[in-house]
């Protein structure tokens, strides 16, 4: 026969359980205060909409249109990035480009992109950079293109309208310039010169490449 402590006790630490995920909750409701409604975050690898939230869970609602019902308790351990709280949102755009690519044609394309940014000043910071991020089996390089934008895109609707603009500048660009993207299949290139400066400059710096009577 169960005794009366045994219950009593067994409740007490059921009670206890319940009280202390609310009292949890409510720190990371109001006093770590992640998100409001409506604010877009992204958790893991999710992006979603905040429609409601209460003391035991949260619902959101998907880019595609789903909602999603969330324990507090299990998202409070994760890290939430607020895409409404922040500042503005930077692009970084990774391009793997052939490794005949010249300095000239590298300095030519930043000032074509700077020209495109000053005509849509209202769109976009009036700065850009490109970061010459790595070279790959000595066949292509991995070309990194950072643009800021004036807004931190809660809107999804208008960031992808404004990211398709901009992708479309730059290949746009690439085209005009003569830079080719690297293909496995169809790139080949042999790294034999007696003279570096006859190289591509990245083929010059890099410390991967091996020249005759080194």
């Amino acid at each position: 026969m169960i005794s009366l402590g045994t219950v009593w006790a067994s409740t007490l630490f059921a009670v206890s359980g319940i009280i202390t995920t609310i009292v949890e909750n409510i720190i990371f409701l109001f006093i770590s205060h992640p998100f409001d409604v409506g604010d877009k975050i992204q958790v893991g690898g999710d992006v979603m909409y905040v429609t409601e939230f209460g003391l035991i869970s949260t619902v959101f609602r998907r880019t595609d249109g789903k909602k999603l019902y969330a324990p507090n308790k299990a998202i409070s351990n994760k890290f939430i990035k607020n895409v409404r709280r922040s500042g503005t949102i930077i692009e970084d755009i990774d391009l793997e480009v052939s490794l005949n690519t010249t300095k000239e044609q590298f300095e030519e394309l930043k000032r074509r992109i700077l020209e495109f940014l000053k005509q849509h000043k209202n769109d976009f910071q009036l700065r850009a950079e490109i970061a010459l991020k790595s070279l790959h089996d000595v066949g292509h390089i991995n070309l990194g293109i950072m643009i800021e934008h004036n807004i931190n895109f809660q809107d999804t609707f208008k960031y992808n309208v404004r990211r398709n603009e901009l992708l479309l500048m730059i290949q746009s660009l690439l085209n005009e310039l003569g830079i080719s993207l690297y293909h496995e299949n169809s790139y080949d290139v042999k790294l034999t010169c007696s003279n570096p400066a006859k190289l591509p400059i990245i083929a010059a710096l890099s410390s991967n490449v091996q020249f005759p009577g080194q």
